[in-house]
């Protein structure tokens, strides 16, 4: 019946359809068996990734070591002045400037203590103003002012002393400067003793060279008569300049299903799997050369052949066995009862001739009666398993007469459509 049904209203409304969708199975990875390739379709997918950037640093090439780097991507450095000379590298341009530099009274920045021997150990060092008050300094050697006199350290044939904030030459006469040191020769020591800059340029220094100190405890007092200046000095610095390259690490993160395709990811070719799925339509249009139509009005214009898609059966479960029934017992047999003795016969007599009986006819069948109209319909519509010829032989016959009727009126319809060109 319902093969009927969408059969007539194809061939009824053939000429009206705009557009046919298909329907599709749900897209797996095992190839559906038994279907027509050309019900098949199949996809393949991978797995996707983009690279996230971390750990982003412009360094110059001899310090990139493992990461990664865009040689495109550049940047140069220009370095500060320098009192040293930098470290050498292929992609470094190095800068050697002489400068002069002009000191004055107020510039002086520290002391420094010249053994010239380099034969003593020092253990403290303080620094009064006006003998009472102390001046703060910091220097390389941290026990040079903790307050301990006795712990005596080598600090090689020179010391230096810088203040915590520049002192005016007009300043010398009230500066007292103690110096506990131990000798290895008995004897005086020659210590120099010099007015220095930040950059331990002697701006001021003694005229005659050296203090002399004759005890463990040395205390200077140093009169700025006693000093020339040296204000005058050649600077030489040093600046650089970096060809640095943009360094970077990568983190890969990969989709967590396989995808055709995925915006703004790459696809691992690598991860390549194949996905299938299948039309699930009661049926489909081909056109002349078997492929699928689903352009809109298609049919319109060019032959199209409907072909119904045969679903397979579920299978019918297999019934259970049903359980045998137990046998019941046996019965034990009965005694036979002992037999009685048989009469003694007496002699039978002739026996009378029966008479002959006539055969009894057999009754004629009865005909069958013809099914009403209502109760052949009825059966047709509850059992169409039952009348299988008669819906093919149906569909057959109104297939056949609606196409012979499409073909008679497409072929008058050409005809007269050439008579009217001719007429023209």
């Amino acid at each position: 019946m319902k093969r009927l049904f969408l059969l007539i209203v194809f061939f009824c409304c053939i000429s009206f359809v705009s557009a046919f969708e298909l329907t599709y199975s749900e897209w797996s990875e095992v190839y559906p068996k038994g279907l027509d390739e050309i019900l098949i379709q199949s996809e393949d997918r991978y797995l996707w990734h983009k690279d996230n950037i971390y750990d982003v640093e412009y360094l110059i090439k001899e310090k990139i070591k493992d990461k990664l780097y865009d040689e495109n991507d550049i940047e140069y450095y220009e370095s500060e002045e320098l009192d040293y000379m930098p470290e050498e590298y292929s992609e470094r341009h190095i800068n050697r400037i002489v400068k002069q530099i002009i000191y004055t009274k107020s510039d002086i920045a520290g002391i420094s203590l010249i053994n010239e021997d380099g034969n003593i150990t020092i253990s403290e060092v303080t620094l009064l103003k006006n003998d009472k008050e102390l001046i703060p300094f910091h220097t390389e050697f941290d026990f040079l002012n903790n307050g301990v006199l006795n712990d005596y350290h080598p600090v090689g044939d020179g010391l230096y002393l810088y203040f915590d904030n520049k002192l005016d030459l007009d300043e010398l006469d009230h500066i007292y400067i103690s110096v506990y040191y131990n000798k290895k020769i008995d004897g005086q020591e020659n210590i120099s003793f010099n007015f220095i800059s930040d950059v331990n340029h002697i701006i001021y220094y003694v005229d005659y060279g050296v203090f002399l100190c004759q005890t463990p405890n040395c205390t200077l007092n140093p009169n700025k008569n006693m000093f020339r200046d040296s204000l005058y000095h050649d600077r030489v610095v040093y600046t650089y300049t970096d060809k640095l390259y943009k360094t970077y690490r990568l983190n890969r993160e990969y989709t967590s299903e396989y995808l055709a395709n995925k915006e703004g990811y790459e696809k691992d070719i690598n991860s390549k799997k194949t996905y299938y799925r299948y039309i699930t339509n009661d049926y489909i249009l081909v056109d002349s050369i078997g492929n699928i139509v689903t352009d809109d009005h298609y049919c319109d214009k060019s032959f199209c052949k409907l072909i119904f898609l045969e679903k397979p059966n579920d299978p019918e479960p297999t019934p259970e066995p049903e359980p045998e029934p137990e046998p019941e017992p046996t019965p034990e047999p009965e005694p036979e009862p002992e037999p009685e003795p048989e009469p003694t016969p007496e002699p039978e007599s002739e026996p009378e001739p029966e008479p002959e009986l006539e055969p009894t006819p057999e009754p004629e069948p009865e005909p069958e009666p013809e099914p009403e109209p209502e109760e052949f319909i009825n059966e047709l519509i509850s059992n169409p398993q039952t009348y299988d010829g008669i819906y093919d032989f149906i569909v057959l016959f109104i297939a056949s007469g609606i196409t012979l009727m499409y073909f008679i009126v497409e072929k008058r319809h050409m005809i007269k459509k050439s008579k009217n060109v001719e007429s023209i």
